[in-house]
């Protein structure tokens, strides 16, 4: 409870030392009382030597904290007698940062993401000691703090660096300049300060900052004031001026690259991220790789993505906006990493442990606290996301996944939702039901915008094709075929029978007693396109055809299939078609009997989309189940082990239809290598789905 978290317990083991030699100093107080035959000089004694003890261990786990000489703090200035004060010292201490940033082996550490509210408004009331104990959180050895004087036609700016470890000044520095060229006065004052910190660099920090369009450089600070207090909108739209003024302003671009993919805006942001590569000579080795990561991401290279971040966060375990970004990758794309929606979750836990104003982190965060359940500390961190004023779509999204999980699903009135906001009905639903965790709240949401969701524009159709979509998967894995099937045969909103009539031949592949209906579908569909599928013209279409044809190991129909599918991709050239035509190899070498060049093949399937929420085929959900059944039957447990645990993916929601067979498969395996607990938690997840269905009559 110390007021400043440096001088708290760092760790668990330290707190329990400190426990122990508290309750040790109770017992001699009682043995005052209970022993008086015991000298009271020797019980004094031990307790001011328990006493001593106890300090003792604060003062060492203080000493514990290994500071970093190349971390540096800077806090913003405090800015006297002049216009826009409060704004000016924010912006010069950016300004600051990112100059000491670009100089190698320093990191900046922003002092404005470690102050409260209250401190940042009134920043002059902190002592040297307390902004030295925020600073020491952070491991950095110096913090910078500073003042600007401005007058009627001269600004003089004064920095001081502090040391932590020596309580004491380690460097000053002042600089003069007209009060139209504050900025450029402040690099100056910080490169005074440089021999302090890197004696052998001169004054070469400034280099990317010296002779920069003014113009260019103040949009970017107005950029950064903005990010910080997530005006996603505001920061990339001076971003963009910034760059536009300048188009050699890497850091503008690295960073306007990030808000336009905040903004779901991908092909600014691939843009701008080629605008900064282009310059990449000016950016920090972090930087690079978190600019190379971004446009994996936004490009669909799950994999190179997840190397690049990781590359950037071995840089700088604290690059908050790479863990987010890494967070997004596991989110929305599939890499091929085991447990992807745990990942995902980390990876936004800790991007906003290390920056409790990265909005967007704890917007995921919270999404899978209220998944798993755990309704008060998803109350907690609701309430801590309210206070810093987000987007209202956010809110309501959070808010009635809170509300369904903690109070039941009968709590909200869905179908008013569907009606007033079915898109952030749409998104509660599938966060919710990601790996079945929370399928009762999801099943509501999905059926209120199948019935209620009006519109009748593109928007409204998509929406409600991927609510009947996911809905029909919810009814057939907990049990309820009957109205599976009905649900099928008469939700006309959702498009044309003959499209969702297709559902019926991916239901028979995972077991569902429905082979008479799917070869009826069969039949219609070679009536449309030929016996041999010549006439075929939708490649997703004979996907799902050759899927089933595969399932009943009909091996002329598949090579005909394959054979159609080839043709188109090469004539249409698209990434998605060529995919699809090399998954349907896979299937002909299954059912022609060549696992070995089937399971060669699958280890090379890589989906590319950027968006797979919806998507049945290049989600690759039913390959990866088919490879984890080929790596069970090799004999890999682990491997298939982990294979299986990728259709718990956040990214794609056909992976639902997929989960009960993966999480039998992942018992089988979990047994075979001797691992019973996790054995029976895969077993209780598995009967969890039957036990989901509400008593009484049904809505």
């Amino acid at each position: 409870l110390a007021k400043t978290p440096a001088d708290r317990f760092s760790t668990a083991s330290a707190f329990a030392e400190a426990l122990e030699a508290a309750k040790m100093i109770r017992l001699v107080r009682h043995s005052i009382v209970v022993r008086a035959f015991t000298s009271r000089a020797a019980v004094v004694l031990a307790a001011l030597a328990l006493v001593a003890a106890f300090v003792g261990i604060q003062v060492a786990r203080r000493e514990q904290t290994v500071l970093d000489p190349n971390r540096v703090v800077v806090y913003p200035l405090i800015a006297l007698n002049g216009p826009r004060q409060q704004s000016l010292g924010e912006e010069v201490g950016i300004m600051i940062g990112h100059a000491l940033d670009g100089t190698d082996p320093l990191r900046w550490i922003d002092g404005w993401r470690l102050l409260s509210t209250s401190q940042r408004e009134s920043i002059g009331n902190l002592s040297v000691h307390e902004l030295g104990s925020l600073a020491r959180t952070k491991r950095s050895a110096y913090f910078v703090t500073g003042r600007i004087i401005s007058r009627r036609d001269s600004t003089d700016i004064l920095l001081n660096l502090w040391d932590i470890s020596g309580d004491s000044t380690a460097g000053r520095a002042t600089a003069s300049g007209r009060t139209d060229e504050v900025l450029q006065t402040g690099l100056r004052a910080v490169s005074d300060l440089l021999s302090a910190l890197v004696p052998t660099e001169g004054g070469s920090m400034i280099r990317g900052w010296e002779g920069r369009d003014p113009s260019a450089i103040a949009h970017f600070l107005l950029g950064e004031r903005s990010f910080r207090r997530v005006r996603i909108a505001d920061a990339l739209e001076h971003y963009r001026n910034a760059v536009g003024r300048d188009s050699l302003f890497a850091l503008a671009a690295v960073r306007g690259a990030q808000a336009a993919a905040w903004n779901h805006r991908r092909r600014e942001a691939l843009d701008l991220v080629a605008v900064a590569l282009e310059h990449e000579q000016n950016l920090t080795p972090r930087l690079v790789e978190f600019a190379h990561g971004v446009r994996a991401r936004l490009s669909g290279d799950a994999g190179g993505a997840v190397s690049h971040f990781r590359t950037a966060l071995d840089l700088d375990p604290e690059m908050s906006e790479a863990w987010h970004e890494l967070g997004e990758v596991y989110r929305h794309l599939l890499p091929l990493d085991p447990k992807p929606d745990s990942l995902a979750d980390a990876a936004f836990a800790e991007a906003y442990r290390i920056d409790p104003l990265s909005l967007p982190s704890l917007f995921h965060h919270l999404e899978s606290v209220i998944r798993a359940g755990d309704v008060g500390r998803a109350e907690s961190l609701f309430m801590q996301f309210l206070a810093a004023n987000p987007d209202s779509t956010y809110v309501r999204t959070i808010n009635v996944m809170l509300r369904c999980v903690r109070d039941g699903p009968e709590s909200v009135d869905w179908r008013h939702l569907a009606h007033t906001t079915p898109q952030q009905v749409l998104g509660a639903s599938a966060s919710l039901a990601v790996g079945g965790a929370q399928i009762r709240c999801a099943e509501h949401g999905f059926e209120a915008v199948v019935t209620s969701d009006t519109a009748e524009d593109a928007w409204g159709v998509g929406r409600r094709w991927a609510a009947f979509s996911a809905l029909h998967t919810i009814l057939l894995i907990t049990g309820e075929e009957a109205r599976t099937w009905a649900l099928i045969d008469t939700a006309s909103s959702a498009g044309p029978k003959h499209n969702r009539s297709l559902l019926y031949l991916l239901d028979a592949t995972t077991g569902a007693d429905i082979e008479d209906v799917a070869t009826s579908v069969v039949r219609a569909e070679q009536e449309r396109q030929g016996l041999d599928y010549s006439s075929g013209t939708n490649v997703p279409r004979l996907w799902i055809i050759g899927v089933w044809e595969a399932y009943m190991g009909h091996v002329e129909q598949v090579v005909s299939i394959s054979r159609r599918i080839e043709e188109l991709a090469a004539e249409s050239g698209t990434r998605r078609d060529r995919l699809l035509a090399d998954i349907m190899r896979v299937h002909k070498e299954i059912v022609r009997g060549d696992t070995a060049g089937a399971f060669a093949r699958l280890q090379t399937l890589v989906p590319t989309a950027t968006t797979l929420v919806w998507d049945f085929a290049e989600s690759l959900a039913n390959e990866r189940m088919l490879h984890a059944r080929l790596l069970y039957a090799a004999g890999d447990f682990r491997g298939a082990l982990d294979m299986a645990t990728l259709l718990d993916s956040p990214a794609s929601l056909i992976c639902l239809l997929y989960l009960p067979e993966s999480l039998e498969l992942r018992a089988q395996a979990a047994e075979a290598l001797g691992l019973s607990s996790l054995a029976a938690r895969h077993r209780e997840r598995l009967a969890a789905f039957r036990s989901k269905r509400p008593e009484g009559p049904q809505h």
